[in-house]
């Protein structure tokens, strides 16, 4: 009783309980404010002096008090900086629990400071944390929240959670700031790498509880860039799809092929149970939901004959091209490429592409267009080899493609940024300058002037990344199934190089004539 006496005065009980946690919950839960006491009535003071309650606590006291409908007396100096949506300049004022929380609901505000909070509402909900992160928002509350969302971990629901997680999809970083020991290791995790850990088992746990869109949520938000990609839970979350696939929309679908498509999780059974949803109702799936998923099939090199003969008809329609996006009619052409379509007639995605790049021209390295994408640049080059009809390709849209690259890279800024980006476009039309000069796929291909732009787009890149600094640094990974085929040589006494650079690649292995003919003259001298 004495204890509660001395935590309702609040001026006499500077070591109370519940002032003690208020204030800490304060420090955590916002800015420092100005510390003040908080004190009830002196007829509640009294009351709780003579109350014989043996098992009281100070730190519940408060809260039932406030909670019972009794008035509260807030500070009468004024709150001089704010808190979530709780606190603004206000002089004197009294309030009840019910007012606080009707003021958070509204984003409103009684005038109260942290401290003060924290003694009248008592601990923190985790309602209490979403509507400080609608407030403040996630990049900047997750951190400076943190100690309480780790402690409510087992009391978040999973709507909750996946609202969360919905909204660092949304952002560049949830990390503010790492701090380094010594400018090398870091002193504790980033936040986004707590903030999975923190929720990976408690929602796997929950798998059979999410419904689909919660589903979807989770797997856009650990594929983002914002957070840290956990194996474990994709795994968990990909079996639960494949399992009940008819009970996903087709833009949930589609959602999740491109995501786990680009984090390059292959996995057979997956994608056929997502091929099979689309088969048993494929008038549900737009012209731009196949694109898309045939895309992300191809990424992970999953090849479904059935859903090709079904979607690629589609995109020869003219009256379907153009009604496509420049972003779905170029993962068409993609994945084509990527498949190795050499039927397929591309030639009304690439009126409808060369019109978009065309109106796009000057800009595609700079914005958020289709052509400024370098998967898109790489299908194309597969597709000018494979496809058998490609006279539109050459004619219509790679020039214009060529000419929005060259454009594009004359100006762009190179900085650290997008020095990376350019580097890969580079690579691509690199690759594309082997096509030309070795008379892939055929001789008179390449015409005079579609060469020119090949080297003028060359050149310029070439350029651009030669100032600052800039140069292309990327180097390919060998695979190393090579060396079974350098012991052969070895024994057959055959000269070679190993690990030759040769942009885009790295030849694993190269002889060059003199090294074979060499070679051959040894073969009957061992024998072989």
């Amino acid at each position: 009783a004495g204890r509660l006496s001395r935590a309702a005065a609040g001026q006499h009980g500077s070591s109370g309980g519940a002032r003690d946690r208020a204030a800490g919950w304060g420090a955590r839960m916002g800015p420092r404010l100005p510390a003040r006491a908080f004190h009830v009535s002196q007829q509640l003071a009294a009351a709780a002096a003579t109350a014989s309650v043996a098992t009281a606590s100070a730190s519940i006291a408060p809260t039932r008090l406030a909670r019972s409908g009794r008035r509260l007396c807030l500070p009468g100096a004024a709150a001089t900086e704010p808190w979530g949506p709780y606190c603004r300049v206000t002089p004197t004022a009294t309030a009840t629990a019910d007012d606080v929380s009707a003021a958070a609901a509204s984003g409103t505000s009684l005038g109260l400071d942290a401290q003060s909070v924290g003694a009248a509402v008592g601990p923190p909900s985790p309602e209490d944390i979403i509507r400080v992160l609608q407030a403040e928002g996630v990049r900047h509350g997750l951190g400076r929240h943190w100690a309480q969302i780790e402690a409510l971990q087992e009391q978040f629901t999973c709507t909750q959670i996946a609202w969360i997680f919905e909204q660092c999809s949304r952002e560049h970083t949830v990390d503010t700031g790492v701090t380094r020991r010594g400018g090398l290791e870091p002193v504790e995790a980033p936040t986004s790498a707590k903030l999975v850990q923190l929720f990976s088992n408690f929602v796997c746990e929950r798998m059979t509880e999410l419904t689909p869109a919660q589903i979807t949520t989770f797997v856009v938000a650990l594929t983002s860039q914002a957070l840290p990609m956990d194996e474990f839970w994709l795994f968990m979350m990909a079996k639960r799809i494949q399992d009940t696939a008819a009970a996903f929309s087709p833009e949930e679908v589609t959602a999740i092929a491109r995501r786990y498509a680009a984090k390059a999780l292959e996995d057979d059974e997956f994608f056929e149970a997502l091929v099979q949803r689309i088969l048993s109702a494929p008038q549900e799936f737009t012209p731009a939901h196949l694109a898309h998923f045939l895309l992300s099939c191809a990424k992970v090199r999953y090849l479904q004959e059935e859903l090709c003969e079904l979607a690629f008809p589609l995109f020869e329609r003219p009256d379907v091209a153009v009604r496509l996006s420049a972003e779905s009619a170029a993962a068409a052409l993609t994945a084509a490429g990527y498949f190795g379509e050499r039927s397929w007639r591309a030639a009304a995605c690439c009126t409808r592409l060369a019109a978009v790049a065309r109106a796009r021209s000057g800009s595609s390295l700079q914005g958020p267009s289709s052509f400024a994408n370098p998967e898109f640049v790489m299908g194309l080059v597969l597709a000018s080899v494979s496809l058998q009809r490609s006279t539109a390709l050459r004619r219509q849209l790679l020039p214009c493609v060529l000419t929005a690259l060259r454009e594009g890279a004359a100006g762009a800024r190179v900085n650290g940024r997008n020095r990376r980006e350019l580097a890969t476009f580079y690579r691509r039309v690199v690759l594309m300058g082997w096509c030309v000069a070795t008379d892939v796929p055929h001789g008179g291909f390449w015409s005079l002037p579609l060469l020119r732009q090949v080297n003028d787009t060359l050149a310029t890149m070439e350029d651009r990344l030669s100032d600052l600094s800039a140069r292309d640094t990327y180097e390919p990974t060998p695979s190393s199934f090579h060396l079974e085929v350098v012991a052969v040589l070895r024994l057959l006494s055959t000269e070679h190089a190993l690990e030759q650079p040769q942009p885009p690649f790295c030849l694993d292995i190269t002889i060059s004539p003199e090294q074979l003919s060499s070679g051959m003259r040894m073969w009957p001298q061992t024998g072989r």
